[in-house]
C-alpha cells in the first residue's frame, strides 16, 4: 500500500516540487511578462483601454519639465516622442538619444525661434501610455511635431496578476481577464499564476493565436485616430518611426516584419502619416555600426536617427520660424 501511494501520489509532488524549485532556480523570464507591478503607480483608462500612469525607473531619460524648455509658453515649436525602448534610448546615457540631438539641431538651425523637444518614450510596449501623456501635453501647449515608434506588437493591454504585469492577448481567457488555457475556476488561476512559477510557465507557454495581438489594431484604433485628430486640429504633424531587426542586413530584413508592421503601414497610408523606416533610412549601413542589440540603437544609432528626423521636421519649423518672425 505504501508503496503504491508513493508511486501513485508522494512521487508526483516530489517531481512537481523538484520542477518548482528549478524554475524558480533558473528564474527564466516568461514571454508576455512587462514589470515588476511594485514598479507600477495607478491604473487609468485611455478610451476604455487599461494603462498604467507611472513606471518608476523607466522614466524618460530627458525629464518631462515643461516650463524650464518653455513648451507652455506661446510661441515654442514643440516636438514630443511617444513609444518605447527605441526613442526612449533604453540603456544609454541620455546624453546621446536622440531627442537631445534633435532639440540641438533645432536650436542650431533656427536660433530665433525657441523648440521644445519632450520625451514620453519609456520601455515596454507602453504606447498607450504615451499617448495618455501626449493627451495631457495637448491640454497645456501645442504639438507642432508628434513623433510615434510603432513596433509590430504595440500598443498592449497589460494584466496585473501579484506583483507581475502580464501580457495574455491571444490567449484564452478567464472572467478576469487573465489566460487561462485549462478553464480553471478564474480566482484559482490567479492564484497559481501569482504562487507558482511552474505553473505561471506553463500558462504563458499555452498555444495561442496572437494574430488579433500582433497584427490588429483592433481596439487601439479609435485611440489613435483620436489623438492624430487632436495633434492636427491644433495645426500639428505626425511623423512615425518604425524599428528594424538589427541583426539582419537593412536591405535584407526578415519576412515577419513586414507582416507584423502590416497594420500600421495600413494605418499611416490611411491617415496620410510619414514614416521613418529604419530599414530603409538607415540602408547601406552596417548593422553592427548602429546597434546595441539586435532591437536597439546604440550612440551612433540615435544620432543618425536624430539626423533623420531633423530632416522631417527642420521644414515644418522654418515654417513656425517664418510665421513667428515680425
Amino acid at each position: 500500500m505504501r508503496r503504491v501511494l508513493l508511486r501513485t501520489v508522494v512521487a508526483p509532488l516530489l517531481a512537481l516540487g523538484a520542477a518548482e524549485l528549478t524554475l524558480r532556480v533558473l528564474n527564466p523570464d516568461p514571454r508576455r511578462v512587462m514589470f515588476r507591478a511594485d514598479v507600477l503607480h495607478g491604473l487609468d483608462t485611455l478610451d476604455g483601454l487599461p494603462i498604467w500612469r507611472d513606471v518608476d525607473g523607466y522614466d524618460p531619460p530627458r525629464p518631462v519639465v515643461l516650463e524650464d524648455q518653455g513648451c507652455d509658453r506661446d510661441g515654442a515649436f514643440v516636438v514630443a516622442v511617444i513609444g518605447d525602448s527605441i526613442l526612449n534610448g533604453v540603456d544609454l546615457d541620455p546624453a546621446d538619444v536622440a531627442t537631445v540631438a534633435l532639440k540641438a539641431k533645432l536650436d542650431a538651425a533656427f536660433p530665433d525661434e525657441r523648440h521644445c523637444v519632450v520625451n514620453l518614450a519609456v520601455p515596454g510596449f507602453s504606447l498607450l501610455q504615451g499617448m495618455a501623456r501626449a493627451r495631457a501635453l495637448l491640454d497645456r501647449a501645442q504639438i507642432d511635431v508628434l513623433v510615434m515608434e510603432l513596433w509590430a506588437g504595440a500598443p498592449r493591454i497589460p494584466s496585473r496578476i501579484g506583483d507581475t504585469v502580464y501580457f495574455f492577448e491571444g490567449m484564452t481567457r478567464d472572467t478576469l481577464g487573465h489566460g487561462n488555457p485549462w478553464g480553471l475556476p478564474a480566482s484559482w488561476n490567479a492564484a497559481l499564476i501569482d504562487h507558482s512559477r511552474l505553473y505561471e510557465y506553463a500558462v504563458l507557454s499555452a498555444p495561442q493565436d496572437c494574430t488579433s495581438c500582433r497584427y490588429d489594431l483592433g481596439p487601439f484604433r479609435a485611440a489613435l485616430d483620436g489623438l492624430v485628430d487632436r495633434v492636427r486640429a491644433q495645426g500639428g504633424e505626425v511623423v512615425s518611426v518604425m524599428p528594424a531587426r538589427l541583426n539582419h542586413p537593412f536591405d535584407a530584413q526578415p519576412e515577419p516584419l513586414f507582416r507584423e508592421t502590416a497594420p500600421w503601414e495600413a494605418w499611416t497610408t490611411e491617415q496620410g502619416i510619414r514614416n521613418v523606416r529604419l530599414w530603409e533610412a538607415f540602408a547601406g549601413i552596417d548593422p553592427d555600426d548602429v546597434a546595441l542589440d539586435s532591437v536597439h540603437l546604440n550612440a551612433d544609432g540615435q544620432a543618425h536617427l536624430a539626423g533623420i528626423l531633423f530632416d522631417l521636421i527642420a521644414p515644418i519649423a522654418a515654417e513656425a520660424d517664418v510665421r513667428e518672425t515680425p
